[in-house]
């Protein structure tokens, strides 16, 4: 493969990983005029992402370097092999249950993701810089479809097609992809990447999302404080700089109900769609759990309830899912997999977490700035926003959380390997 080929499909790559665009085994791309939130587990309809073919695609195009997967390899193994004791074991007690093998797959899909970024290396950074031309189209033009349909907050219609799970899973995936182009690319793109960074904060807000919204700013703030930071000088001013992130922080926390309020009576006057804004947000500004989170907790006494009826339950799982009539998830991927496959099902994915905290202890002193935030995205997705939602087995977020996870392994063993040539993070 020569270079120019190399570039080009890295760059497509990065453009298919992120775009929402969602096509239907009806043959259809997906175009609802009104908002899908559930498929009710139908096939024909059920919306799936590009990136799904864009994710096999980068395998078979960089299956050369198959030498660098085998890691990724026995993790996938590993991880059917335990889902598939639970699932014979299932069969035993109750017979064939289709809806859990269809879940085992499920959870199963996005996991080759992690082989796609053991394969792909960004040394050329063609993937970062894919990621930002695709966000400086993708957000302006959703927002301006919003302004056009009169919603302040994000609409799923563009049109031409329509984005699935366009608030809970879509808005933290283009986060963390532009968090990942801003570590990469600031140095060399400083105007674009200053334009988007405006784009996105009108994005995250107009998301409503509680974890977009503290995944961006915490970003911005610890990100502009660590470059302020690194070429401050002046070793005794260097305290201000954590009480200004905290003042900040707080400003935000305290001011974002009362704005969101104010924003929800607006739309009230003005007969404007926003449901999100007239619901949790105003329960936080009454000084109420969100709705939302309440749900959550009842969500999650359900299911760990379900979890601990007895020992072979809790090792081996449920023979099978809740009825979607009660519920289509526990909103925690961690509770998700215990409940569904057990215990032994987690192994393998506590496993992968353990070695790859290892991998980066090992390397910390060689590990760059860029090595650092590719980590820390890794971290939100993997731990925080997948205990909040079943990321990790939706194709679209999955995928993504995946390939980022494998682009950190493959980072970590050059760092390993040799000093990389970003300046390192301290």
């Amino acid at each position: 493969m020569t270079p120019e080929s190399k570039l080009n499909l890295s760059s497509f790559f990065g453009i298919g990983l992120i775009f929402p665009l969602f096509f239907q085994l009806s043959g259809h791309i997906y175009n609802s005029s009104t908002t899908l939130l559930d498929s009710g587990g139908k096939l024909a309809t059920l919306p799936l992402p590009l990136s799904i073919l864009v994710c096999f695609g980068g395998i078979l195009v960089w299956i050369k370097n198959y030498k660098s997967t085998y890691f990724g390899w026995i993790f996938i193994t590993i991880f059917c092999a335990v889902m598939s004791i639970s699932l014979c074991a299932s069969s035993i007690s109750v017979g064939f249950e289709l809806r859990k093998a269809l879940l085992m797959l499920q959870f199963l899909l996005p996991t080759f993701g992690l082989i796609a970024g053991l394969l792909i290396e960004d040394n050329d950074k063609s993937i970062a810089k894919s990621f930002l031309y695709t966000l400086l189209f993708l957000v302006p033009l959703q927002l301006i479809c919003g302004w056009m349909q009169d919603t302040i907050t994000l609409t799923h219609n563009l049109y031409l097609f329509g984005i699935y799970s366009h608030i809970e899973y879509v808005p933290p995936i283009l986060v963390c992809a532009f968090a990942y182009t801003l570590s990469l690319l600031w140095d060399s793109h400083k105007r674009r990447l200053s334009i988007l960074t405006l784009l996105m904060l009108i994005y995250v807000v107009s998301s409503t999302s509680f974890l977009t919204i503290f995944a961006y700013f915490s970003f911005i703030i610890v990100f502009s404080c660590s470059k302020i930071y690194g070429n401050w000088q002046q070793s005794q001013r260097r305290f201000i700089l954590p009480i200004l992130s905290l003042m900040t922080v707080a400003v935000i926390i305290f001011y974002l109900p009362t704005a969101y309020n104010k924003l929800g009576n607006l739309t009230h006057h003005n007969s404007l769609t926003s449901e999100n804004l007239s619901t949790k947000y105003t329960d936080l500004y009454n000084g109420k759990i969100p709705s939302n989170i309440q749900e959550r907790l009842d969500i999650w006494k359900l299911y760990t309830d379900g979890m601990t009826d007895n020992t072979a339950i809790l090792l081996l799982g449920h023979p099978a899912p809740l009825p979607r009539e009660i519920r289509s998830s526990a909103h925690n991927w961690y509770l998700d997999l215990i409940y569904n496959f057990g215990i032994i099902a987690l192994l393998p994915i506590l496993f992968l977490i353990l070695f790859t905290t290892h991998q980066y202890l090992r390397s910390k002193r060689k590990v760059g700035s860029d090595t650092f935030w590719l980590a820390v995205i890794v971290f939100f997705l993997v731990i925080i926003d997948n205990n909040f939602k079943v990321t990790l087995r939706q194709p679209y977020p999955g995928i993504f959380a995946f390939f980022m996870w494998g682009l950190l392994l493959s980072n970590l063993r050059v760092n390993h390997d040799q000093t990389p040539s970003s300046t390192v993070y301290r």
